[in-house]
């Protein structure tokens, strides 16, 4: 992850009008603004849970998909053992994991990701979620946020910026907004947490 952000050029979408648009809107004016931002929020929701249900069924979707991951996760992993998932998105391989016996430490920061796994896992004993992002230092940094795609979600606007230019499969990605989120870093899980048996890392940017 790039630790340093120059001001992002990728596309945004207009934000929904303010409080502060609406100064010098008569009744009838405040009653559209106010309808306009009904409707930016309704679509913006409704484009946060079709990217949820696009991961949920990639990863979920197929019954073969948990066997060949218990199968292949069980060569490092151990009942009792810890694992970090850096970038553990809507879970799937935490629940492996935890399936296998592990002890998992989940870190996402991308928000939508964080509410699908704090349903899935949140009562768990064996998990503990964390929502923030892994870098060099701890801290804060600006996330760009994908709704549609919260897989490309990134820390890196360079990144963002190039994936555009390079690559034809983002030629309909879009960012949607910039938040800040707080970052961790290796170190400081291990300190929290002890040594992992395991560590996967899959992060964007």
């Amino acid at each position: 992850m790039s630790a340093s952000l120059s001001r992002p050029t990728v596309r945004y979408r207009r934000p929904p009008a303010s409080r502060a648009d609406l100064s010098g809107f008569g009744s009838q004016g405040f009653v559209a603004a106010s309808r306009r931002r009904l409707d930016n929020d309704s679509m913006a929701t409704l484009t946060q849970l079709r990217g949820v249900a696009r991961s949920l069924w990639m990863y979920y979707g197929h019954p073969d998909h948990m066997r060949r991951m218990a199968r292949f996760y069980g060569q490092f992993i151990r009942p009792g053992d810890l694992a970090f998932d850096i970038g553990a998105h809507v879970g799937s391989r935490t629940l492996a994991w935890s399936r296998l016996g592990g002890r998992i430490v989940a870190v996402e920061p991308v928000p939508q990701a964080v509410r699908t796994l704090r349903v899935l896992f949140g009562r768990s004993k064996d998990v503990v979620l964390l929502p923030a992002a892994v870098g060099a230092t701890v801290g804060s940094l600006q996330m760009l946020v994908s709704e549609r795609e919260p897989t490309v979600s990134t820390l890196s606007a360079e990144w963002a910026e190039r994936m555009l230019r390079e690559r034809h499969a983002f030629a309909r990605t879009r960012w949607d907004r910039s938040i800040q989120v707080p970052v961790t870093t290796l170190d400081a899980l291990i300190r929290q947490h002890g040594e992992p048996a395991f560590c996967k890392i899959d992060t964007g940017g």
